[in-house]
């Protein structure tokens, strides 16, 4: 059953049962500036897609930052260790207009999951949280 943005309220219980998953960036809002990645695509001789490519697979993998992982982007980067952006807090995550009424919509039919693919370091769990949850 195929079900319009504008109905997603009225599906029947039958298919409330899924599991949606929703990415943040581009598709929820915007970060309000650089993060870590986008710096480190700068500074890098790579092409932008390479370096992307080289972060999702070196970077965006990461629980927590170690020297170790911060040599071995580096290394792959073509990048000095010493030009890796230390103590750069997450950049401020803004909602696009009507998000928090479409996600609200989209969990009265199915569990709403966001997914992201920032780094460890742009991460600001806290902050989505409290643009995301429901009040109370």
């Amino acid at each position: 059953m195929a079900l319009s943005p504008g109905r997603l309220w009225d599906a029947p219980e039958r298919i409330r049962h899924r599991l949606d998953s929703v990415d943040l960036g581009g598709t929820l809002g915007t970060a309000d500036g650089p993060g870590l990645a986008m710096r480190l695509a700068e500074a890098s001789p790579l092409s932008p897609a390479r370096a992307r490519e080289v972060m999702r697979t070196g970077l965006h993998t990461q629980a927590a930052l170690t020297e170790t992982v911060v040599a071995e982007v580096c290394e792959a980067l073509e990048v000095p260790a010493d030009a890796f952006p230390r103590d750069l807090p997450p950049a401020p995550f803004c909602l696009f207009p009507g998000t928090v009424e479409a996600l609200r919509r989209i969990s009265a039919v199915a569990t709403v999951v966001t997914l992201s693919n920032v780094t460890c370091v742009d991460t600001d769990t806290q902050g989505l949280r409290s643009l995301l949850s429901p009040p109370g």
